[in-house]
């Protein structure tokens, strides 16, 4: 069972037939209940309001996914995109990273539950019947919600798992920082769903992950994993420079070597810490003590601030090279970086680089 005991919980009328929404409901009777007309009820401005953030993390609002829960994921037209694609059947995320865009992204005052969970596999059928099965799509619930943490309320990943099962072009990847794997082992998942864990050394996990697992837990359940048959995936985004940056994330990585077998890593992630200017001052305001922000910065072309592009390509080709060291053959891309950082790390664009044709393309 997730950690979270939601304080209120709102929902619309159409979300009170679904089977979900009465689980809820009868898994936690001391919540205050409040009907709304429109999520609009519940909007509120996170720069403005920056503690309402920390408020909306003990509330749920429950509702019916009137659009397709299959979206693409959210990159920009400035950095090369990975292709990838979203299932979304929640936005918010019980745990609490200091540096989560969704802080500023999600403006409702409560994490959103889609009730009508029956659809989703309607969309994806769909969604992969309209192309060839020679063409080969990534599909996953880890971007605007952590995939595992809140399954035990909403119960949709042992849905999704055997629907993947049965596909030949797809897989489906549920990313998360906790360690709660328990109810997927014993599954059959026919290898077409990859478990994914963003990594970051310890020193970031507890100052600035609050209430996600620990790097042992996080590599032990990846091992976990590994003996359970699934194939599994990390990313290393963000990436923080720090003073002992150098050092901690090549700790981590060979911690993360000493746990799980190359061969087991389906792919791998690098990508460096980036944020809009609406997150400075919700950062600030919640997390006084975390000096992430306090870095030399520059304003990119698609609005974000990166660390300037002599740093972000030393600290990319540092764990770049430990990673290759470990598992040469294992497919490792840059997410939301341009052209030339592509060039002065990996020497060719993704679409030249043998083994991510599958993931760039």
């Amino acid at each position: 069972m997730s950690s979270l005991r939601p304080s209120e919980i709102y929902l619309t009328q159409d979300a009170l037939e679904y089977p979900v929404t009465k689980k809820i409901l009868s898994a936690f009777p001391g919540a205050g209940l409040f009907y709304l007309k429109h999520p609009r009820e519940l909007y509120f401005k996170p720069d403005k309001d920056p503690l309402e953030v920390s408020r909306a993390k003990k509330r749920l609002f429950l509702t019916v996914r009137k659009s397709s829960f299959l979206e693409k994921c959210p990159g920009t037209k400035e950095h090369l995109c990975c292709n990838y694609f979203v299932l979304k059947n929640v936005v918010g995320c019980d745990m609490d990273c200091s540096y989560c865009y969704l802080q500023g992204y999600q403006n409702l005052s409560a994490i959103q539950i889609y009730v009508n969970l029956g659809r989703i596999t309607e969309d994806v059928e769909i969604f992969l019947r309209s192309f060839p099965e020679k063409m080969t799509f990534r599909l996953g619930t880890g971007e605007f919600s952590d995939s595992l943490s809140l399954d035990s309320l909403v119960e949709i990943n042992a849905g999704l798992i055997s629907l993947f099962a049965r596909r030949k072009n797809a897989y489906l990847e549920l990313k998360t920082k906790s360690c709660r794997i328990e109810p997927l082992l014993s599954l059959s998942h026919g290898g077409r769903t990859v478990l994914g864990w963003s990594l970051n050394p310890q020193k970031i996990i507890s100052s600035e992950e609050k209430r996600t697992a620990s790097l042992a837990e996080r590599l032990k359940a990846a091992r976990k994993a590994c003996e359970a048959g699934y194939p599994v995936s990390f990313h290393f985004d963000p990436i923080f420079h720090y003073p002992s940056w150098e050092r901690d994330y090549a700790d981590t990585i060979e911690a993360l070597f000493s746990h799980v077998p190359a061969g087991k890593i389906a792919w791998m992630s690098l990508g460096t810490f980036r944020f809009y200017p609406w997150l400075k001052p919700i950062l600030k305001k919640r997390f006084p003590g975390s000096t992430l922000i306090y870095s030399e910065f520059l304003r990119g072309s698609d609005g974000k601030f990166r660390y300037i592009i002599d740093l972000r390509r030393k600290m990319i080709l540092s764990l770049k090279k430990i990673i290759e060291k470990n598992a040469p053959r294992v497919p490792l891309y840059l997410c939301m970086e341009n052209e030339r950082i592509w060039l002065e790390t990996f020497g060719a664009l993704p679409e030249k680089i043998n083994g991510l044709d599958f993931i760039f393309r």
